[in-house]
């Protein structure tokens, strides 16, 4: 009751408890780093809530994974390969926006099964006018998403996806549908 009340002053917990706390709009959130909320005890909360190891790790896990993209992308191009990027479960897109702006002339695609993180990322993506990007809105846990997704990425993330369920058996069905649509000699 006091969360759902006193949690609304803090931006990041309102977002929270609007779309799910492990939302892509929430990380979205979490990724900007920029502490608001409504009077001066609502920023205070916001900044705490921001502050928690969760949180931090979760912009680590970030900075982890744009370092390894930006390898395999330097890697690809030494080779003379084309960078194609499959997003198994990007939420927002919000880290493909930032190799995106890096690297204009990588395709990427990102799945993502709720509409809500779709729509924030198809408006940056409009926002910016960016090219050779999309989001897709399948099940990633359906192998025969990946045929329908009509890509074949030679870099694919799966990344805090299989965290949120805890079914092996998935995870393999998300694994052999990307095994089955993707480049000889591709990152995953």
């Amino acid at each position: 009751m006091m969360l759902s009340s006193l949690g609304k002053m803090s931006n990041g917990m309102a977002i929270g408890l609007k779309y799910g706390f492990d939302s892509g709009a929430s990380l979205n959130y979490v990724y900007q780093n920029k502490p608001k909320g409504k009077l001066g005890f609502g920023k205070i909360m916001d900044k705490n809530y921001l502050e928690a190891i969760g949180w931090t790790g979760i912009r680590i896990r970030k900075q982890h994974l744009i370092q390894l993209l930006e390898k395999s992308i330097s890697k690809l191009k030494e080779e003379g390969r084309a960078v194609k990027i499959l997003d198994i479960a990007g939420g927002t897109g919000n880290y493909l926006f930032d190799i995106k702006d890096k690297y204009p002339d990588v395709e990427i695609v990102i799945n993502e099964f709720v509409k809500s993180n779709i729509e924030i990322g198809e408006q940056v993506i409009k926002d910016k006018k960016y090219q050779k990007i999309r989001f897709t809105n399948f099940d990633c846990f359906d192998s025969s998403t990946y045929e329908r997704i009509n890509f074949k990425p030679n870099i694919t993330i799966i990344s805090g996806i299989f965290e949120l369920f805890g079914d092996n058996e998935l995870a393999n069905k998300a694994i052999q549908g990307v095994a089955s649509i993707s480049e000889k000699q591709s990152v995953i």
